[in-house]
């Protein structure tokens, strides 16, 4: 008996459905490749958490640039960096000096080369990245208080005013960070012990709790990330530093 041919559609149908197949599958392993990918950058892609290799480079920007009356330095890491303070003072002349990733030991180092001159004031926010790279608590302070002395010795007339490190929100900042043990509980022994150690004629300003929720965590609408914080924030900061 003649075996019957399969008919045209037949063949039109079993053709797309051996493709659609071939594409799901492609689809899927090139799915889960992108998505160990994008783990992989998050893994690796720390919010201002370790020493910035971009940080020397900037700061040989700095040491070129002329020396100028300025009558407030900020000095720190990307939360000093990130924020536009023109908006809050104006005229009022002043120097940024926050490098995104800096750390305590890095300030100490290119001291030199930030090229101050004669600050009246000096606002210093510095540590989130010595904590969140799992530095003691102990030698993060020992280096704090090893710049603050150098500070008063090179700038023997400029009132140092410290900030205390802003709270994290934790389940946003884990969520970009899985490989960094950084948390409030240990934020906090930073600044406790910060606020211990400090010279009487130092003074520090805490915010924390303007800025927290019931759970300690940063308020969840003041960051974007977990770690910097929006306007509202600078706002709070500002007219809590009282510089104008």
């Amino acid at each position: 008996m003649r075996k019957r041919e399969k008919s045209p559609f037949y063949k039109v149908v079993w053709f797309w459905l051996c493709l659609i197949l071939i594409l799901t599958n492609i689809f899927f392993l090139l799915k889960g490749d992108y998505i160990k990918r994008i783990e992989n950058k998050l893994s690796n892609n720390k919010i201002d958490v370790v020493a910035n290799p971009e940080y020397k480079r900037k700061v040989s920007l700095f040491k070129e640039m002329p020396k100028t009356d300025s009558k407030i330095v900020f000095l720190g890491d990307s939360i000093i960096a990130g924020n536009n303070w023109e908006e809050y003072l104006g005229s009022t002349k002043y120097i940024n000096r926050g490098v995104s990733g800096a750390r305590i030991k890095d300030l100490i180092g290119e001291l030199d080369n930030l090229n101050l001159y004669k600050p009246e004031q000096i606002i210093l926010m510095i540590g989130i990245n010595d904590v969140a790279s799992g530095n003691k608590i102990s030698d993060s302070i020992e280096e704090y208080l090893s710049l603050i002395k150098l500070l008063k010795k090179k700038y023997p007339k400029s009132i140092i005013k410290s900030t205390a490190l802003f709270h994290i929100n934790e389940k946003k900042y884990e969520y970009l960070n899985t490989n960094v043990k950084l948390n409030n509980q240990l934020i906090d022994q930073f600044n406790d012990s910060l606020e211990s150690s400090l010279p009487d004629d130092i003074t520090i300003l805490d915010i924390n709790s303007e800025i927290s929720d019931k759970n300690n965590n940063l308020n969840e609408n003041l960051t974007y990330d977990g770690l910097h914080v929006t306007e509202q924030v600078y706002d709070i900061w500002m007219k809590k530093l009282s510089l104008k």
